[in-house]
């Protein structure tokens, strides 16, 4: 079953694993059906803290950063949270309207709204999560051809574990 990972920003996972933030707000959605798990990934760099929220994340980051710190089910996407849904996004992603608006650039953005959270007592490493894969990323082009010799068959290929974090978000196996 296909699941999601995301990176997140420490000072937004700070506020997620508190309960505080129950929107994650993005510029893209997967083309997958609600309900679906995603994973929490904790990015290393805190460079778009704002100094005074600096000193009170210092320490998620350097317990936390660079880990899979939790997950939880995506039950509702909201859509145009730069105009429709800017009230629920702005209160529930704890972000202000002003932001939204800059991040949307005139755009569609998206709300992926927050249930059943879990935060995690031992957080993860990446290379424990596979992306979802038909078999055409490089390595599995490899492992087909060493298996079948070009002689393609659709199936699905274990990929290798995820070594970098996404950019966003990526898909991957359960």
């Amino acid at each position: 079953m296909k699941s999601v990972l995301m990176s997140i920003n420490p000072k937004w996972c700070k506020l997620i694993a508190s309960g505080k933030k129950t929107v994650e707000v993005r510029k893209t959605r997967p083309k997958i059906n609600v309900p679906f798990k995603c994973y929490i990934y904790c990015t290393k760099n805190g460079k778009s803290l704002i100094k005074n929220d600096i000193s009170t994340t210092i320490g998620f980051i350097a317990k936390n950063g660079g880990k899979v710190i939790g997950e939880f089910v995506c039950d509702a996407i909201l859509s145009h949270c730069e105009m429709a849904n800017a009230d629920i996004a702005e209160i529930q992603g704890r972000i202000k309207r002003e932001k939204l608006l800059e991040y949307s650039n005139g755009k569609e953005i998206f709300g992926w709204h927050i249930s059943d959270l879990v935060i995690y007592d031992k957080p993860k490493d990446l290379t424990e999560f596979k992306r979802v894969c038909d078999g055409n990323c490089q390595s599995c082009r490899y492992a087909i051809w060493q298996t079948n010799g070009w002689a393609y068959e659709p199936y699905i290929v274990d990929c290798k574990p995820i070594t970098r974090p996404p950019q966003s978000w990526c898909y991957v196996e359960e």
